[in-house]
Order: structure tokens, then C-alpha cells, then sequence
């Protein structure tokens, strides 16, 4: 049984795989400078979702942990380039900040955790989140650093998204996204949650898209699939509208957008794009409408193979099954 569940695996994967359409079809557009990421809270190196790419982007990767930016120094490689060294961590001023670092040092933050709600889940190993020792590290605004691009910003800093952001004004300004990790109850203590992160955005053009990912805790196990939704990674981007008002003339921004939408699967901000701008019988970008239309496509298999999990799912539970339907 277990190889054929392998076997069906490997089969799923090689069916809906696009990694190689995703490099052909930006590589097609010809950009004139690499994509810029910047990676805030670096220790885990660069987003699977990313890596495919990884070619084609440049990369600053902001990480205080020193024990964490040696290893990232002498394993990260980019192709068009990257800086993976710098020593800080982001704030809204440049300062200091005291982190409290925590057994397991991915959950260390600025702001002590909230033992109180941790506490709750008596199911789950939270030991990775008893204090170790604080340490004091220097810490900048992205917005002091002056750098050169900011197509894109990844952020994962326990909590302390929203002074990350906030020193990062003038930097949004020539930003197309934002993933961000973000949460729903106070996991550290004062944190920021998802509503004020979601309204400072707003403020800077930048329109919530979706959840790339949802975490689940249940009280009285590790098991996460059912359970308090209490955090996850939202995406932020400017709208088509935006896009088409403001950047209209200037080919790379919108061509660094119609790759962004790719990665990030936004099919339908694509197509908006296109035919606006009258693209769809442009020669220089046939090989991206088709790699899209492709891509799409896969997409769409894949939902297909969702809806009949969710069927078999309705059946065992006695329920009927609906479109979007979650099981709880």
C-alpha cells in the first residue's frame, strides 16, 4: 500500500509540477534587472516557493541571529546575486532591541510569549518556547538602509511584523508584495495581529489577497489538521488598478508584476494585465500568456482532484459537499 501511494505521488507531482514553465515564462519577459526580494527574518532560508526562481532574483536576507547568518552565508547562492549579511534586525528606528530568545531559537521574538494562551493547547510540546536569554542586537528601518529595489518583501519575525513595516514606508512605495507571517491571537505578548497589519497595509495601496498558509492547534494533541486557526502568512499586493494607473509606462514594473502573479498563482490579475494593456498578440509575450494559460491549467487538474477528496470527505461525515466547503 505504501508504494502505491508513493507511486501515485510521484505521478501527481510530475502532473501538476510547473517549476520549468515558472523559469521559462519569466525568463521570457527578458527583465532588465533581477527581481529584488527582500527577506526579513532569513533563518530558514529562502521560500520553497521561491526557489525555483532563484535564478533570477536578488536577494538581501536580514537575520540578527549570528549562528544562523553564518550558515545562510555559506549555503545561499544566487545567480543575479544577493546579500545575505546583514546583521540587523528591522525596526520602525534605528536602535537597539533586547530579543528574548526561546529554546527553540525560530520562535524568538522581540515580545515575550503569551504563556497564558500557549498554555492551553496541553496537547502540544510548546517547551520550544520557554525563555533561553536575551540578547541585545542593533536594529534599522528598511527605509534607512536606502536600497536600491524592493520589489518584494518576505516577512517572519514572531510578532513584530508591524514595526518592521512601519519603518518601511518609503520602501512600500516602490513595492509590488508582501507575505508576511501573521497571527489572530496574541501568541506573544502586545503583538500587532492580523487586523492592524491588514489596515496599515491598506493604507499603502497594498490590497490583501489571500492566506498562503493557515496554522491549526488543537488543545489536546499535536495533531494539527483540526483545531484553533490562530495564525498563517498573508499575502499583500498591488491591485491590476493600481498597477495600470501608476506604472502603465514602465515596462519592467509591470513585467516584474505579471512575474510576481505567476509565482504567487494569481491568474486572474494576470489577465487583467493583458488585456488592458493589449498584450495578448504581443510576440515578446507569447511564451508567458502560454506558460500562464499552462500553469493555470495544472491549477485547475489539481482542484479537480481537491473536489473529490472533498466528496469522499462529505460522505464520511454525512454531510453534502458545497464549494469551499471545511469540514470541522
Amino acid at each position: 500500500m505504501k508504494n502505491i501511494l508513493n507511486g501515485i505521488e510521484l505521478f501527481l507531482k510530475s502532473l501538476l509540477s510547473d517549476d520549468k514553465s515558472l523559469i521559462k515564462a519569466i525568463k521570457s519577459l527578458g527583465i532588465s534587472k533581477p527581481i529584488t526580494l527582500i527577506d526579513v527574518g532569513s533563518a530558514k532560508g529562502i521560500q520553497p516557493r521561491w526557489e525555483p526562481i532563484q535564478s533570477l532574483i536578488y536577494v538581501y536576507g536580514f537575520e540578527p541571529d549570528d549562528g544562523a547568518r553564518k550558515k545562510l552565508s555559506n549555503t545561499a547562492g544566487f545567480e543575479a546575486g544577493g546579500n545575505m549579511n546583514y546583521p540587523y534586525a528591522l525596526s520602525d528606528t534605528n536602535d537597539s532591541l533586547n530579543l528574548n530568545i526561546l529554546k527553540k531559537p525560530s520562535h524568538s521574538s522581540v515580545f515575550k510569549p503569551n504563556y497564558d494562551a500557549i498554555s492551553l493547547f496541553t496537547g502540544r510540546v510548546t517547551s520550544g518556547f520557554d525563555f533561553d536569554y536575551e540578547a541585545t542586537v542593533p536594529a534599522r528601518s528598511l527605509d534607512s538602509l536606502e536600497l536600491e529595489a524592493a520589489d518584494f518583501i518576505k516577512i517572519d519575525v514572531q510578532g513584530y511584523e508591524l514595526k518592521v513595516l512601519e519603518g518601511s514606508k518609503n520602501t512600500l512605495k516602490k513595492c509590488i508584495g508582501v507575505e508576511t507571517e501573521v497571527e489572530f491571537i496574541e501568541l506573544y505578548k502586545d503583538q500587532p495581529k492580523f487586523g492592524e497589519i491588514s489596515s496599515f497595509m491598506e493604507e499603502q495601496d497594498l490590497a490583501f489577497i489571500d492566506f498562503t498558509t493557515l496554522t491549526r492547534w488543537e488543545r489536546d494533541s499535536m495533531t494539527s489538521l483540526l483545531g484553533s486557526c490562530f495564525g498563517g502568512d498573508a499575502l499583500f499586493m498591488r491591485l491590476p488598478e493600481y498597477m495600470l494607473e501608476n506604472f502603465v509606462n514602465d515596462q519592467r514594473m509591470i513585467d516584474v508584476y505579471l512575474s510576481l502573479c505567476l509565482l504567487y498563482r494569481r491568474f486572474d490579475f494576470i489577465n487583467v494585465i493583458i488585456e488592458k494593456l493589449g498584450l495578448t498578440n504581443d510576440a515578446r509575450y507569447k511564451d508567458f500568456i502560454h506558460c500562464a494559460k499552462k500553469s493555470r491549467g495544472k491549477l485547475r487538474s489539481a482542484n479537480r482532484l481537491s473536489r473529490i477528496s472533498e466528496r469522499l470527505i462529505a460522505l464520511l461525515l454525512g454531510h453534502k459537499a458545497g464549494v469551499n466547503t471545511i469540514y470541522y
